[in-house]
């Protein structure tokens, strides 16, 4: 029979979280400039500070491999060494909120609209909106819907982009003379009964309605 868990009393409770809080606030800064910082033994062939780059770079390379994944419909629209510079800056000033790495990325949107090399692209946050949209949609226990109203077609630069990433030499042409997308849309972003992907097209009307239902109760 297996030996019952010792008791972990709320001393031991406080200082591993102090220890983590600690640790993680190593990870956030470089790690070659924290000698000192943060106390860690020596364990040849590594030492301590090597160690601890070792779980700096894991860390930062995690976030970043995460982030471009779930963004990769971008590439064809911005290149992939634009979209890579692009993670690693939202990754240096957005720390990660929760423990996995899937809910890692809901504010790149918001991140890019403020994100000087991107300013020749006004359409490219909206479109980064609705790329996590689709994504909180796949992984969401509901359906998870959601609504997103853009000055642009951000639907059809999605479209020409998985397009062109999937080989349509067409899409990827288009992409590269320049799409014409100043055309609002309004649209809601769900996951069916079959458990397809979704985007659905609103009147103005239709999505005023739904972000009214979703104010007053939380759903759309």
């Amino acid at each position: 029979m297996a030996e019952p868990l010792a008791e972990i009393d709320d001393a031991s409770f406080a200082a591993l979280a102090e220890f983590q809080a600690a640790f993680f606030a190593v990870l956030r800064e470089d790690a070659t400039h924290l000698r000192g910082a943060f106390t860690v033994r020596d364990d040849p062939p590594l030492s301590a500070q090597r160690r601890l780059q070792v779980h700096y770079h894991h860390h930062y390379i995690s976030l970043t491999d995460a982030l471009m994944a779930t963004y990769a419909a971008l590439e064809p629209l911005v290149g992939a060494e634009f979209l890579e510079g692009a993670a690693r800056a939202y990754v240096q000033v957005q720390p990660p909120q929760q423990a996995w790495l899937s809910a890692y990325g809901d504010g790149f949107g918001a991140f890019l609209a403020g994100f000087p090399p991107a300013q020749s692209l006004p359409y490219l946050p909206d479109t980064a909106r609705l790329i996590w949209a689709l994504h909180h949609a796949a992984c969401a226990s509901d359906e998870g819907a959601s609504l997103l109203a853009s000055p642009y077609a951000v639907d059809e630069v999605l479209d020409a982009c998985m397009a062109a990433r999937g080989g349509d030499a067409q899409a990827a042409e288009a992409i590269a003379a320049g799409l014409v997308i100043e055309a609002p849309c309004c649209l809601l972003v769900c996951r069916d009964a079959a458990q397809r992907l979704l985007v659905r097209s609103l009147s103005a009307g239709e999505y005023a309605a739904r972000m009214r239902m979703a104010a007053g109760h939380g759903g759309v």
